[in-house]
């Protein structure tokens, strides 16, 4: 801020003494392009065309390319469904194998049972032959007996009847074998109930397994989207609190390019005013004193005709440079933008934050108009011609150089303006 208030002090200083040369040389200018014409403009047709059909390929290039991300993620989808039908039947093959596996060892187990029963019902057979056997025997020795004996007529107790004893032995025999069956049916029944049971019990520790592990999976979404919101909620009022800054810095940086806006402009007028008096005449430039007051509204005055020119600098330091290092990529932006003058923004900026003066600045100039006409010879001519041309050159690159501040400024304005809309979008 110190190198820009020298820079203006200087241009107020000699800007008097140059208006004269820039009177002339606007004249003789306009004289050379009035008597050599316009000047033919390049035909950049070709130009045009050959960058229409790049930008077409460039087009094309980009809707093939996004052809193939499409296919790649349809691709993408397909591959996950595939993976996940999968993983589905190797679960279904495994609880297939599962019961095919208890369907066997049932069967054996019925298959063993089906051989005791069968041994038994053999052995149970086997002895009823036996006892019909010996019934047989016991009947034919009793009826030799009845032909045999000799009637003689005795009290004796009745003998039993044998049809009703066999009637007994076969009921007792069959309620054997409905006894044994029973418990056989039975037994199977508790066996496919235990392996039913087994193969639920199974199933269910498998089904809590996966639900768990579901359950868990879940939860830890829950915590990465909680701390996620907790994030957001704190950038949101991060982003807040730098919209609040940014928009002081940008009302503070406005006062400020107006103040140098309504100093280009006096400047401006007063050039204006006083061009065309000074084409025929030169005179001699006493300049006055100017100071740099770095005081709260000080101003100084350098005898009349004077201008005075007052500018501050509302923008604390420590908040331009927070904004610089909340917004870094915002530098290169305003490069891009003005390609030009990007190294005089960096110093200025630079300039602008590590200023030793205070919040407000006074810049006191004045420049004494010329005293009079002089008569002005042939020599005197040539020797002012050579020095305008100096001078000409070193006030070139003043209004350059304030004009490409004043720009930068604006640029700064205007970075800040989009932060502004970025964060309300946002």
């Amino acid at each position: 801020m110190q190198n820009l208030n020298d820079h203006l002090a200087s241009y107020l200083d000699k800007v008097r003494s140059l208006e004269a040369a820039n009177a002339i040389l606007e004249r003789q200018i306009r004289e050379h392009y009035e008597k050599k014409g316009p000047v033919a403009q390049r035909d950049y047709s070709a130009y045009w065309n050959t960058i229409k059909d790049l930008k077409d390929k460039i087009k094309n290039a980009t809707i093939h390319n996004a052809n193939i991300l499409l296919q790649i993620d349809n691709s993408k989808l397909a591959a996950d469904d595939f993976r996940i039908k999968y993983e589905h039947e190797v679960v279904m093959r495994q609880c297939v194998e599962a019961d095919i596996t208890n369907l066997r060892r049932l069967l054996d187990q019925t298959n063993l049972a089906g051989g005791d029963l069968e041994m038994q019902l053999k052995g149970l057979e086997e002895e009823l032959a036996f006892m019909k056997k010996n019934h047989k025997e016991e009947l034919a020795a009793l009826r030799s007996q009845l032909t045999n004996t000799v009637n003689v007529e005795v009290d004796a107790a009745p003998q039993q009847d044998l049809k009703k004893i066999l009637d007994e032995i076969r009921a007792h025999y069959e309620n054997i074998i409905q006894k044994h069956r029973r418990e056989q049916e039975a037994w199977f029944k508790d066996k496919s109930q235990l392996s039913k049971k087994a193969a639920l019990e199974n199933s269910l520790a498998e089904t809590e397994a996966r639900y768990s592990s579901m359950l868990a999976g879940y939860q830890n979404q829950i915590n990465m989207l909680e701390a996620e919101l907790c994030q957001v909620r704190a950038s949101i009022e991060q982003q807040g609190r730098d919209y609040a800054l940014l928009l002081d810095i940008k009302t503070r940086l406005e006062q400020e390019i107006a103040t140098y806006r309504c100093l280009l402009e006096n400047q401006d007028a007063k050039t204006q005013m006083q061009g065309p008096t000074t084409m025929m005449q030169s005179g001699s430039l006493s300049s006055g004193g100017c100071q740099a007051v770095p005081s709260s509204g000080a101003q100084s005055s350098c005898g009349s005709g004077g201008q005075t020119a007052q500018i501050k600098q509302t923008t604390p330091t420590s908040q331009l440079q927070e904004c610089l290092d909340l917004h870094p990529y915002k530098r290169s932006e305003l490069g891009s933008k003005v390609p030009s003058s990007s190294g005089q923004l960096q110093g200025f900026l630079s300039g602008f934050i590590s200023s030793p003066y205070p919040s407000t600045m006074s810049v006191s100039a004045q420049i004494m108009s010329s005293k009079g006409p002089k008569t002005v010879t042939s020599k005197s001519i040539i020797t002012k011609k050579a020095e305008n041309t100096e001078e000409d050159v070193v006030e070139d690159m003043v209004e350059d150089m304030v004009e490409d501040m004043v720009e930068d400024a604006v640029l700064v304005v205007d970075t800040v303006e989009v932060m502004v809309e970025d964060m309300q979008q946002a």
